[in-house]
């Protein structure tokens, strides 16, 4: 069944898209087009065919409808690409788990040493910015006590 409606979805898509190229100012088969499209979560083709819509049609009782689909694309493209970073995140950070994981104890100590040091760096570098600190080793040696 899904493939049927998948076939006469595309078959849809194909007459809309002649339609469009016979008639590139016919506001229905642009404002069609986009509403199938958008149901098939196709939203950054159904995008540019919603604002193509607005153009053609600006008076017409559809394009307060048509805005709003616009709006939801856009709104579900970038929930999308938020997504796709939050994913890539994880994915880096379970790479970095595993890869710690496979370090000896010795190889981990070494690690964890080299981080607090650069993290002690940035922070000296960031008070001298501030002028916080007037004698960073004074100051460093102290914390260490």
């Amino acid at each position: 069944m899904a493939a049927e409606d998948e076939q006469q979805s595309d078959l849809a898509i194909a007459q809309y898209r002649r339609a469009m190229q016979a008639r590139p100012d016919f506001g229905d088969a642009h404002f069609n087009l986009a509403l199938l499209l958008t149901k098939l979560d196709r939203c950054a083709e159904a995008l540019v065919l919603w604002e193509r819509f607005v153009e053609l049609e600006p008076h017409s009782k559809q394009t307060a409808l048509a805005k709003r689909a616009a709006t939801l694309c856009r709104m579900q493209m970038q929930q999308q690409s938020q997504l796709v970073r939050f994913h890539l995140s994880v994915v880096q950070a379970t790479m970095y788990t595993t890869y710690i994981q496979q370090l000896s104890h010795y190889q981990r100590l070494w690690l964890s040493h080299l981080i607090r040091l650069r993290l002690l760096k940035q922070w000296t570098k960031s008070m001298l910015r501030l002028r916080i600190m007037k004698e960073p080793l004074q100051t460093i040696q102290k914390i260490r006590r």
